[in-house]
């Protein structure tokens, strides 16, 4: 079966995707000093779907990224203490 542009497995393989560049990229540019604090780069995939897999789709990456990206930041200082997580 041939996937076109418009179906709905299409939208979510490529949401998915992007998803996954949206969660690594701030790792990437982070680590670069200049580059870490002249852009934020949760924008880049989250306009890219949108214009691959149209507006809701980008909208609901849009929703989501920011609040993984808040959620695994909170993850990552469940197991220390208070006074590591107030540096960060």
């Amino acid at each position: 079966m041939a996937m076109n542009r418009k179906s709905g497995l299409y939208s979510l393989l490529v949401t998915a995707i992007l998803l996954a560049v949206g969660i690594v990229l701030p790792f990437l540019t982070g680590n670069v000093q200049v580059l870490g604090q002249a852009i934020s780069p949760l924008h880049i995939p989250v306009l890219i779907c949108g214009l691959t897999c149209g507006w809701c789709w980008g909208m609901g990456l849009g929703i989501v990224l920011p609040l993984l990206r808040k959620w695994q930041r909170m993850a990552r200082c469940a197991g220390c203490s208070i006074r590591c997580c107030a540096r960060r």
